[in-house]
């Protein structure tokens, strides 16, 4: 479907759709647009230990990213959106999770109001989400991945993960 706009019409002069038009089409493209949104979602099989770095892909948590990064597959490439993150346990009190998204193996730019990398501390955060900068696009077999590096004494515990994109 292509872009319906809604007919404004001339100021105060009854000319654009009327609400129930305008507002079918407002849903249409928000339909439109977000199903067109993919998620690439992976989950740690073991917990990941203190004081380690390694990255959070397809295949779960490996010491190099070209072993679990997601490959941007769509021929015209993808636009990333965010990262969503979740674990099980709170670093622990003076400890730290650090997530980083990369893309082809270089920090995206994260909106304004948000974090790349997005740090999680103490005793009470157990999720996490990177918004990242409109028109940071991949090309076609470009790598997307999450660089996780845990502090000396944090927890040890599992993570869940979804990156979305939309393909462009």
């Amino acid at each position: 479907m292509s872009q319906q706009t809604i007919g404004i019409g001339a100021v105060d002069q009854g000319q654009g759709d009327t609400p129930f038009v305008a507002f079918g089409k407002v849903n249409a493209n928000f339909t439109e647009l977000y199903g067109r949104i993919t998620p690439l979602i992976g989950a740690t099989t073991a917990t990941v230990a203190a004081g380690s770095t390694v990255f959070l892909g397809c295949n779960a948590a490996q010491a190099a990213q070209n072993n679990t990064a997601f490959m941007v597959a769509p021929t015209n490439g993808v636009t990333v959106i965010r990262a969503d993150i979740a674990f099980g346990l709170a670093p622990g009190a003076g400890q730290s999770f650090t997530f980083t998204l990369l893309g082809n193996g270089a920090p995206l730019t994260a909106a304004a109001g948000s974090a790349n990398p997005l740090v999680a501390s103490g005793t009470g955060v157990f999720s996490g989400s990177i918004l990242i900068a409109t028109n940071t696009t991949l090309a076609q077999f470009q790598q997307l991945v999450i660089q996780l590096t845990t502090s000396a004494s944090a927890a040890a515990t599992n993570f869940r993960y979804a990156i979305s994109v939309v393909p462009t």
